[in-house]
């Protein structure tokens, strides 16, 4: 079995993985995700390219050897001079009130030593049960790996739900029951539930939200709620109308959209894009975040957090640090480029 051009997923809360054999690629939408196994997604889908994928198989659990498409790599890690530069020019938004939350990204390269991404995949899925882990591996789209936490759009036998999720804190000595939040978190959380009601409000989309609660993901917290949808818009037209939403963006997102491509100095690529399997009109698909592209002797890792008005500096990168552990801590140890 050719394992050059594979997927390799676990759902949150599954024991078991599967493993699909790439048959097929698509870069046009289908009209009908029947013939869809899965899709992968950028960040911006207008320099960048959705990828739907057909297997001619899929089995469980399965080993497999490393696939090696890997792409050259490009520039180097996020300096800290060029973090705090897209700092000050995104509080200088706030300050002019022309954005209220902006998404800041950063790059952390680290050098490949003689990792199997079999075993680097298995580690990761079983470090963190929760998360929606995979590993794809195409002449499409390079080699990427990661763990997320972050439903996008999820259809269960007619079931359709989001998620909104915000705010980061490590869970420490603490429980889940007594972690608290700030004021910056909860507006944060605050601005994708509203998103989310402008959007689907205007499209004539009914949908509830539950109360929010706290979710765990590894070692780190968020802020979570659900949003029900009872929509007969197709699945694609509808993540299209909610990604990317202020999670991955920022608040009001055409404006954080348009800061960012100033700010930030490299594409993200697949970064906060979404990917997940279909299974008929069924689908998971989930943010792409806590996620890393592999390269032949590099992983390029990348890590983001939301600003506001309220961010300090410092706060800010080390948060970044801490979401970077996801990845780091199912690698060898490696000193970033």
């Amino acid at each position: 079995m050719d394992d050059n051009s594979l997927i390799a997923y676990s759902l949150p809360g599954t024991k078991e993985f599967l493993v699909g054999t790439i048959k097929d690629c698509f870069t046009k939408r289908p009209s009908d995700l029947a013939d869809i196994d899965f899709v992968m997604a950028p960040f911006d889908k207008s320099i960048d390219t959705t990828y739907w994928f057909r297997f001619s198989s899929i089995s469980g659990g399965r080993v497999f050897s490393s696939p090696h498409n890997f792409s050259e790599i490009e520039g180097s890690s996020t300096s800290r001079e060029a973090y705090n530069k897209a700092f000050k020019e995104i509080q200088d938004s706030f300050d002019n009130q022309r954005t209220a939350k902006v998404v800041l990204s950063r790059r952390i390269i680290v050098p490949r030593q003689e990792q199997d991404l079999y075993t680097m995949f298995v580690k990761l899925k079983n470090r963190y049960p929760d998360a929606f882990t995979y590993l794809v591996s195409t002449p499409e789209t390079g080699t990427w790996m990661g763990a997320s936490p972050e439903l996008v759009l999820s259809n269960q036998s007619g079931r359709i739900t989001t998620t909104a999720i915000a705010g980061t804190q490590a869970l420490g000595n603490s429980t889940v029951s007594n972690l608290s939040w700030g004021q910056k978190e909860i507006q944060e959380h605050r601005y994708i539930e509203d998103f989310l009601k402008e959007v689907l409000s205007k499209n004539k989309i009914d949908f509830t939200i539950s109360e929010k609660s706290t979710i765990q993901a590894g070692d780190l917290c968020h802020i979570h709620s659900r949003i029900d949808i009872d929509s007969e818009v197709s699945l694609p037209a509808l993540v299209d109308l909610i990604h990317p939403g202020p999670a991955l963006s920022g608040y009001p997102v055409p404006d954080a959209l348009s800061l960012l491509d100033k700010v930030e100095s490299t594409s993200r690529e697949f970064y906060c894009g979404y990917l997940g399997p279909v299974n008929n009109n069924n689908i998971d698909w989930f943010a792409n975040i806590r996620c890393m592209q592999v390269h032949n002797e590099h992983f390029t890792l990348y890590v983001g957090g939301g600003l506001t008005s309220d961010s300090n500096l410092d706060a800010e990168w080390d948060e970044t640090n801490m979401k970077s552990r996801t990845l780091l801590d199912v690698l060898e140890p490696a000193t970033a480029l």
